[in-house]
């Protein structure tokens, strides 16, 4: 039987390893490198900042967006925000 528990647990702990969060040198910022690679073998990577409010803003700096999305022919919303 596939033991899932197991599963989730050698993923996450493979996750915990390679995943990087480097703080910026003013601590304003954070920089997330993930160990998942984009469509040029590079590392996907991340910035999260505190914004105006309680909230978390995280961007690619428009990257995938406006990038990798837009050379593969995917169409996204102009007004796109997500906040936590």
């Amino acid at each position: 039987m596939f033991d899932v528990e197991k599963m989730k647990k050698i993923y996450f702990d493979w996750i915990d390893k390679k995943i990087q969060f480097v703080p910026s040198k003013n601590q304003d910022y954070m920089t997330i490198t993930t160990p998942f690679l984009d469509m040029y073998n590079d590392y996907i990577e991340l910035v999260i900042a505190q914004g105006n409010t309680s909230k978390y803003i995280i961007s690619d700096d428009g990257y995938t967006i406006n990038g990798d999305c837009k050379i593969v022919c995917v169409r996204m919303n102009d007004s796109l925000n997500l906040f936590l």
